[in-house]
């Protein structure tokens, strides 16, 4: 998948990301809600984006929460925009504490959307409430 520089269509990247979030699910003993709310799927975007930002949403914000919690993605269209919200209700951190950019992870993941899309993603966390991840990516012509 990491040798095609093409993007795929989402809903290939959704069957990908449900079959990840149910092995962790199982895995975590359904202490994961996971919650789609997907206005939009006729968009490209390159592989393995998503999965990440959900891993971290599990890793870092879920699994040290006692009893777990939610992550919602949501695709909608803004203008000219494709939105895809990546949300957790997990332990949260502080965006002031990390490197600008991110880990080597959200870095790789910022290069591909900007070459491949002309995307973005920024984050934002508040501790005790949980991180948001959202990615732009400009319709096609």
């Amino acid at each position: 998948i990491m040798q095609n520089d093409e993007p795929v269509p989402f809903n290939v990247v959704m069957r990908r990301l449900e079959d990840y979030v149910a092995l962790e699910q199982i895995r975590l003993e359904d202490r994961i809600n996971f919650i789609k709310d997907i206005q939009v799927t006729n968009f490209k975007m390159p592989a393995l984006i998503l999965q990440p930002i959900v891993e971290n949403a599990i890793k870092h914000g879920l699994t040290p929460k006692a009893g777990g919690g939610s992550i919602t993605l949501k695709t909608y269209e803004d203008g000219n925009d494709i939105i895809i919200k990546i949300t957790d209700d997990g332990v949260g951190y502080d965006i002031n504490a990390m490197p600008r950019e991110g880990s080597v992870g959200m870095k790789n993941i910022r290069f591909r959307l900007d070459y491949l899309m002309n995307g973005t993603l920024e984050i934002n966390s508040v501790i005790g409430e949980g991180t948001e991840a959202v990615i732009t990516i400009p319709k096609e012509e």
